[in-house]
C-alpha cells in the first residue's frame, strides 16, 4: 500500500494531477514562466506549458543554488529590479515570483 494510498484513498497512478497544459496569464508571466523553464537545462526543460504556478523551484522543478542565482539575476535584468538575497530566498513557487515581480514594477 503506497502512501498517498493510505492518506486519501487513491494511489499515485489514479490521484488527480493537472494533465492540461498551464497557460501564463499577460506578458509579465510569459517572461516569468519563459525565464524560469530556460535556467533548466536542456534535458530537464519543460516549455512554457510544463510550468504551473504551484510549481516548487527545488523540489518541482530540480533547481540547485546556480539555477536559482541565475533565475533571479535574469529577472532583475528583464524587469530592470533588484531583489535582495533574502527576499530571493522567500520566493519558493513560480506564482510568488509572478506577484514579486508585478507588485515590484507597479511600485517604481
Amino acid at each position: 500500500m503506497d502512501l498517498l494510498y493510505w492518506l486519501f484513498g487513491e494511489s499515485l497512478s489514479t490521484a488527480t494531477l493537472p494533465t492540461e497544459p498551464y497557460t501564463p496569464k499577460g506578458r509579465l508571466e510569459s517572461i516569468v514562466y519563459k525565464t524560469a523553464d530556460e535556467r533548466l537545462g536542456e534535458k530537464t526543460r519543460k516549455g512554457l506549458g510544463g510550468i504551473r504556478p504551484e510549481h516548487r523551484f527545488v523540489e518541482d522543478l530540480g533547481y540547485d543554488s546556480l539555477n536559482r542565482g541565475e533565475f533571479i539575476f535574469a529577472l532583475e535584468e528583464r524587469f530592470d529590479i533588484t531583489i535582495q538575497d533574502a527576499e530571493a530566498q522567500n520566493l519558493k513557487t513560480v506564482q510568488q515570483v509572478v506577484n514579486y515581480v508585478r507588485q515590484r514594477k507597479t511600485r517604481l
